[in-house]
């Protein structure tokens, strides 16, 4: 038997953390399930007493107000601005995101969780620190549900375009076991490596796209300004021209 210390949340999204004596980790998260928890992760050989939670400071609603009053009120350019942010970085079911955003979410969220940071405090660093304004609010959005008791692997899969089910699945399954770093780190070499096959593909569409290009231009200049000058001179020696050379010169008359 060994000890195992595990961290989880609850029906309500409170977290909850301890130490239990079993087997295996399989048998920890089999127990907290039965229990009503959500399993965020399971490490052997950890102890220490449960953190309580930090509350709050309450706010002073008298200092609130006059602090509402003592701001101006926003000015026009802040409300186009706010306008342009509610229009172009609204998310939902259909967002997308580039596949390097999400794979530098899924190597520092592998990280974190593997430092044995919360699984919550993780999404707020991340939604802190993302650069693209519509993950970012995925993220705050995936912390909420998660926080609210939903699992780690339904909130994501409220974003089908952004985790793919294969993803979702592979959290699934790391919820039960507690390996959630292990297997976000097998996720972020997956995606790595889908990344430079893209990269790949990308680099050697890009010579034939780029001859093609030059072509296309070789045949509108020969359209444009070298059939109309050859049709001059077969009009003069009045010669009756094969098929291809007339509808080569229809064309040009066409497009001229």
């Amino acid at each position: 038997m060994s000890t195992y210390h595990y961290e989880a949340i609850n029906a309500d999204g409170a977290p909850q953390e301890g130490c239990l004596e079993s087997s295996s980790p399989e048998a920890v998260a089999d127990s907290l399930q039965k229990r009503g928890l959500i399993v965020l992760s399971i490490e052997e050989g950890r102890g220490g007493a449960r953190r309580a939670p930090v509350r709050p400071e309450p706010v002073s609603f008298a200092a609130a107000g006059a602090s509402s009053r003592a701001k101006p009120g926003p000015s026009a350019f802040a409300k186009l601005n706010q306008w342009f942010d509610d229009k172009f970085n609204t998310v939902g079911a259909g967002t997308k995101v580039k596949l390097a955003t999400l794979l530098l979410f899924t190597s520092q969220l592998s990280s974190m969780v593997g430092a044995g940071l919360h699984l919550l405090k993780s999404l707020s660093s991340l939604a802190e620190d993302s650069a693209d304004k519509k993950f970012k609010v995925i993220l705050e959005n995936i912390r909420e549900d998660v926080e609210n008791g939903e699992s780690f692997s339904s909130a994501l899969a409220k974003y089908p375009n952004v985790f793919s089910q294969i993803y979702v699945n592979l959290v699934k399954a790391a919820e039960a076991t507690g390996d959630m770093d292990v297997i976000l780190g097998q996720l972020a070499v997956y995606l790595e490596k889908t990344l430079n096959l893209r990269r790949k593909v990308k680099g050697a569409m890009t010579y034939p796209m780029v001859i093609l290009s030059f072509a296309c231009i070789a045949i509108l200049i020969l359209i444009a300004k070298i059939v109309p000058s050859f049709e001059r001179t077969f009009a003069k020696l009045g010669a009756d021209l094969p098929v291809a050379t007339k509808v080569l010169i229809a064309i040009s008359d066409i497009c001229l």
